[in-house]
């Protein structure tokens, strides 16, 4: 019985393959490439070469893409001002649209939430408006008996 061999750490692929695996246009890689947000191959013209890190580049701006990020934020990513292991929240920007958690914690004050950008669960959330209700309650509760 053949046992098969694992392939290579650092396996090359062409232009093409590369655009096989990711399902990317030749055309977009080489848009990335001349717009920074990928780095550039190894060797010269026919001679150019591609390798795992380039493949792991173009998924992640797949990722980004689809989870709505702009090539903008992207360039960010890749320049390392945040994070690139999770998809930071787009800029706020005059126009965009917004969901976001009204909670009423009392007779007049309410509390308004983005979950996503404050990084909570919806336990947490309810938590956090459990918290806040009761200490509308104590502060109210103390107001009426001093």
């Amino acid at each position: 019985m053949t046992v098969p061999l694992p392939e290579p750490v650092n396996r090359r692929f062409s232009l093409e393959e590369l655009s096989g695996l990711t399902g990317l246009p030749a055309r977009t890689i080489r848009f990335y490439i001349q717009e920074g947000v990928v780095d550039r191959p190894e060797g010269i013209r026919r001679g150019a070469w591609y390798h795992e890190g380039h493949l792991e580049q173009l998924l992640a701006i797949r990722r980004w893409q689809s989870a709505g990020l702009t090539l903008d934020r992207i360039r960010e990513l890749v320049r390392g001002v945040c994070d690139q292991m999770e998809i930071p929240a787009p800029p706020r920007r005059v126009g965009s649209i917004e969901v976001l958690s009204h909670l009423v914690l009392g007779e007049g004050i309410e509390l308004v939430i983005d979950p996503a950008r404050a990084g909570l669960a919806p336990a947490q959330l309810r938590e956090f408006a459990h918290e806040c209700a009761l200490l509308v309650d104590r502060v109210r509760s103390s107001k009426e008996s001093s």
